[in-house]
């Protein structure tokens, strides 16, 4: 054999050589990982890409070693590695999302799963994680659609099942939640997520006994359940044994005694019996404790309001602002404060803010489209009002968002376009008293009086107590000149405004009189 063939067999079998081992070495991190040795998977990963740093495959599994080993930095560095060299792979947004889930970092979460999405629309296993996450963070709405969509792909899904039934609860579903929560009980006895949940079902439904049993059931397999402590204490607390329910957190707060959010338990339930110095004591522990939660300052802010203390309220909210700038709540509530204070324009400074970090903020665009209507900019109010209809998901919200609408535009004297828009929010909502009343007013300046007296009529049908409309209605049967009508009304307004009744049945006795 000459030397130049000799040193090609050479080459060929030093390159044969170095591919067995990156195909052994991959097949070894895969067998490691998938037989949860995922030290040993993620030390041999690391191990071999330094020989291979472009091996996708090898990326993504010693990245999912380091998301079940919580190594947060490195499974990042890892991931970001993998984008870099395939940067529409789903599937590594699909492990990111993961990646975050493992950290409750939910908004990133949901971001990551979505972009997985974007580039594989059938992605099915995506769905599950994704709805799991948007319950974490109580957009049941979302949750509810895709654990719909996760169960159609994959019916036994665990996670998937727990997402529905919690989801339907929200939508008042509360039977068909717990017979789902109870089902996958019998799947998972010792599934803490399922009991908790399950106990809290029971106990908004006020079946305090199995809500009990719940949380005593995790405390089996796990005594030192924190959680579970604090809402059977709560438990005590509603079934009114209030001194049973101080005894048992006492004790809970003596083995954790720093615990913010056993602090927050027991400062809720002293505001929720009025005992507000005692609340703002333990909330202004808490605030030491967590000053980089917004929370604390709520609390706080709920405080001074109940005491009246405008300017404390205020301040502690600009405090929180201060620590925690962009917290879209804080300046909500803030925003909140300043224009029930007809401050206006301050108000509006606030809410703009808001709408700079969330654009499509309901609250935060109904909010400004009243505040601006206070202001006499009804252009700017019609506006805002607009936008809220547009983004709000809730029938009861766009009725009330309509309301809204329709009173600015009687403001403008556009009685016509005002009873195109009352009509839309009896449509999505026929028992809205108001939309009866205001549409009875404008066929009363609309001179049509055959409609002012059916809508009038129809609004204290549904509210009888509704004394304004009732006053109204009074008024224009005098101008009706139904005199007996008018005064049977009187006497039903007896009961709601005894002074304004005798008022009114007085002048009406006055002017039958002349």
């Amino acid at each position: 054999m000459n030397l130049n063939k000799f040193l090609i067999l050479l080459v060929v079998i030093f390159v044969n050589q170095v591919l067995l081992e990156s195909v052994y070495s991959q097949n070894s991190v895969e067998e490691l990982y998938t037989s949860k040795q995922y030290t040993e998977a993620f030390d041999l990963g690391v191990k071999q890409l330094k020989k291979s740093p472009k091996d996708l495959n090898l990326l993504k599994v010693t990245a999912k070693s380091a998301t079940e080993l919580l190594l947060d930095k490195e499974g990042l560095d890892l991931y970001n590695r993998a984008l870099k060299v395939s940067s529409k792979d789903p599937e590594i947004y699909y492990l990111l999302g993961l990646h975050s889930g493992k950290f409750a970092r939910r908004n990133e979460e949901v971001e990551f799963y979505g972009q997985a999405l974007k580039l594989k629309n059938d992605f099915y296993e995506v769905y599950s994680p994704y709805a799991y996450a948007y319950t974490k963070l109580s957009y049941f709405n979302k949750s509810d659609s895709l654990s719909t969509i996760a169960l159609k792909h994959f019916p036994n899904d665990f996670k998937a099942k727990f997402t529905k039934g919690i989801s339907i609860a929200y939508f008042g579903k509360h039977q068909e939640s717990r017979q789902a929560l109870r089902e996958l009980l019998a799947i998972q006895p010792h599934n803490r997520e399922v009991l908790m949940n399950l106990g809290i079902l029971e106990e908004n439904q006020n079946n305090f006994t199995e809500a009990m049993k719940r949380y005593e059931k995790i405390l089996e397999f796990e005594p030192k359940d924190l959680d579970a402590k604090m809402r059977i204490g709560v438990v005590y607390f509603k079934l009114g044994l209030k001194s049973e329910s101080k005894v048992h957190l006492a004790k809970v707060l003596k083995e954790y005694p720093n615990e913010v959010r056993l602090l927050r338990t027991l400062a809720d339930l002293e505001m929720s019996q009025g005992n507000i110095m005692a609340g703002k004591e333990l909330y202004s522990e808490i605030l030491t404790l967590d000053s980089n939660n917004p929370q604390s300052y709520l609390n706080m802010f709920e405080v001074y309001s109940q005491l009246g203390l405008f300017d404390s309220s205020v301040k502690i909210l600009n405090t929180g602002i201060e620590k925690i700038p962009n917290n879209t709540g804080l300046l909500m509530d803030l925003g909140q404060v300043l224009g029930n204070s007809n401050k206006i324009k301050e108000a509006i400074k606030v809410y703009k803010k808001v709408e700079k970090i969330q654009p499509n903020n309901v609250k935060c665009l109904f909010n400004l489209s009243i505040a601006y209507f206070k202001s006499g900019f009804t252009e700017e109010a019609l506006n805002y009002v607009d936008k809220a209809i547009y983004h709000t998901t809730s029938k009861d919200s766009a009725s009330y968002y309509y309301r809204m609408k329709a009173e600015i535009m009687l403001s403008k004297r556009d009685y016509d376009e005002a009873i195109r828009i009352f009509q839309k929010v009896i449509e999505f909502k026929p028992t809205d008293e108001f939309a009866w009343y205001n549409l009875g007013i404008i066929y009363i300046n609309k001179n049509n009086q055959i409609q002012a007296k059916i809508h009038l009529e129809k609004a204290l049908e549904i509210n009888p107590h509704f004394v304004e409309c009732r006053k109204v209605y009074i008024r224009y049967l005098v101008g009706a000149k139904m005199y007996d009508e008018a005064l049977t009304q009187c006497e039903l307004m007896k009961k709601d405004d005894p002074f304004a009744a005798e008022d009114y049945k007085l002048a009406i006795t006055e002017l039958l009189a002349k």
